[in-house]
């Protein structure tokens, strides 16, 4: 099918020019392109190129860390399941203390070895503050505004050292030791009192998470705002 026969002309008085498709003759085209299957050896190009780019992407990739068995496009989201940390320590046992994981599309670094975590917040420290700009943080963080969720720059190294220098800092931590001495001692005594206080009754199963929560949060009220005349209890 030629390009003269999906293509009509028409001249109007004024003498230009219009354009308009042939609506049976573009129909026409349709069928006859839209039947028609891929030529094999477009298929085996295109093939080809493909196990071209993994091979080179394969290549490229050899000084990366060590890395399980993945799936194209999941990564290693199904090997996280419910308790996370059963199959991590798995991945950690087979594969070494640092190991590459791909969730989804994004890249991830898994380090389990004390010595391996200190290196990237010392020596690579640059390199681990940037972190993905999600939409959590932009919302519950005040556009990234928190030292958690804030990208390496100017901001965030003004907060790295309002926390080293001010509030981690060792006369600080001196200042603060009675607070948070008594505030576990109080947290300890509580724990005793609700398994019975030494009765002998059956032991209660506690929720330790949402209680050190609530043992954090008290320090850091007591540190931001202290009650004059408050004992350490």
């Amino acid at each position: 099918m030629t390009l003269c026969r999906l293509i009509s002309f028409t001249i109007s008085r004024h003498d230009h020019y219009e354009v308009y498709p042939n609506s049976s003759s573009l129909q026409n085209g349709r069928r006859q392109f839209g039947s028609s299957p891929v030529p094999p050896p477009l298929s085996g190009f295109f093939l080809f190129s493909i196990l071209l780019i993994f091979r080179r992407q394969r290549q490229n990739h050899r000084r990366l860390p060590p890395s399980p068995p993945s799936f194209p496009i999941l990564g290693h989201l199904h090997h996280l399941k419910l308790t996370i940390h059963r199959p991590l320590a798995a991945i950690s046992a087979a594969h070494g203390p640092v190991v590459l994981l791909r969730l989804g599309s994004h890249p991830v670094l898994f380090v389990s070895s004390p010595s391996a975590a200190e290196e990237c917040f010392t020596v690579h420290d640059v390199a681990f503050t940037n972190r993905p700009c999600f939409l959590a943080g932009k919302i519950l963080r005040y556009d990234f505004t928190g030292i958690l969720w804030a990208p390496y720059g100017s901001h965030y190294r003004d907060l790295r050292h309002i926390t080293t220098v001010h509030l981690l800092a060792s006369g600080t931590l001196r200042t603060s030791s009675d607070l948070r001495s008594g505030k576990i001692r109080a947290l300890a005594r509580n724990l005793f009192l609700q398994q019975g206080g030494g009765s002998g009754g059956a032991p209660r199963r506690l929720d330790l998470k949402l209680t050190l929560f609530d043992l954090v949060c008290a320090i850091i009220e007591r540190l931001v705002v202290p009650l004059t005349g408050e004992t350490p209890e």
